[in-house]
């Protein structure tokens, strides 16, 4: 049976900051998946293309490791952005290959750095941390 209109329900949850904490990123999350979008992008792909771009020759292996994404989950990614040509492989060693960004794939980082920085600053200031040791506070803490 339904609650009267007029009666409020309540949330048990409310007090509890993990619940908080997942609701506000579920929020944010979902904000910079939609700006991401504008551009072409998900984030794990834009996530994956600033990481290669800063670590030329990095292999599937350790992009997983890093974002904590799984080997099976990880492969259709990086298989994607290969055929989309935002990546090429490059062997790393005997048997090994890793990944190097395209200038497709500069372009494609040009474009999600701004969204990506623009939504953590939105994310700070609605946290309160506008001067730079307020957000090292708030890093330190979610660190």
């Amino acid at each position: 049976m339904a609650n009267p209109p007029d009666m409020l329900l309540q949330n048990p949850f409310r007090d509890h900051l993990g619940y908080m904490l997942r609701r506000a990123s579920n929020r944010m999350m979902g904000e910079l998946a939609q700006r991401l979008d504008g551009v072409g992008l998900k984030i794990s792909e834009a996530s994956i293309l600033l990481l290669v771009e800063a670590n030329p020759r990095m292999t599937q292996s350790e992009l997983g490791r890093m974002l904590n994404i799984k080997r099976a989950n990880m492969v259709p990614l990086a298989a994607g952005l290969e055929r989309r040509k935002l990546v090429d492989r490059e062997q790393v060693d005997g048997r090994s290959h890793g990944l190097v960004i395209t200038e497709a794939g500069k372009a494609a980082c040009d474009a999600a750095r701004p969204i990506m920085a623009s939504q953590e600053d939105r994310i700070v200031h609605l946290l309160g941390g506008d001067d730079e040791a307020a957000r090292a506070a708030l890093h330190a803490l979610l660190t």
